[in-house]
């Protein structure tokens, strides 16, 4: 295992998922490649997937999370599971039956004039996230200090990391510096 990965990866893996201890070589050997070989990650990215979500380790590659990349793309077709599951490595660890389409269909009806395949291939983080509670807090956030005639979902279209910050906070207090600046 130490040839394969850093020892700190491995520490890591122990610190935050020391179920890994009870495994035998050859089963844990297994599952991280096949881990590495369903999501198609090179070593660099294994090691970061592994990093941010060790429990992964105790998912059983043909009967967990096979299904939920089979899950991801029927749900998003033509989404890109390796970028999806890279950048929020976490979201192998949900339930892709009841809780990912919940959020979907969630995200298209507080931003219906979106693509939400794309919204969800530009900020994966959505899916690991509460948007059922933070997301209208947000909008309505933003509908506050943004001009009166302008369509939020424009503009998370084309920033959809906007729905990562504190936007009654960071976001508010950025806009107001910048009227202030330009006059209005």
């Amino acid at each position: 295992m130490r040839e394969l990965l850093s020892s700190r990866v491995v520490d890591r893996l122990v610190e935050w998922c020391p179920t890994v201890l009870s495994m035998n070589e050859t089963t844990l050997l297994q599952r991280v490649t096949a881990i590495s070989s369903l999501l198609h990650l090179d070593m660099a990215g294994l090691r970061k997937i592994l990093l941010q979500c060790p429990a992964i380790l105790q998912l059983h590659p043909e009967a967990n999370l096979q299904p939920k990349i089979r899950r991801l793309r029927e749900l998003l077709p033509g989404a890109n599971a390796t970028h999806v599951f890279s950048q929020c490595p976490s979201l192998l660890t949900q339930d892709f039956e009841s809780s990912i389409p919940m959020k979907l269909r969630y995200l298209r009806s507080m931003l219906p004039t979106i693509d939400t395949q794309k919204l969800v291939m530009d900020a994966p983080f959505l899916l690991c996230r509460d948007v059922e509670t933070t997301l209208p807090e947000k909008i309505q956030a933003m509908r506050a200090f943004l001009p009166a005639n302008t369509d939020v979902g424009k503009v998370v279209s084309k920033f959809p990391n906007v729905l990562a910050y504190d936007v009654k906070g960071t976001l508010t207090g950025r806009f107001r510096a910048l009227a202030e600046m330009f006059g209005e």
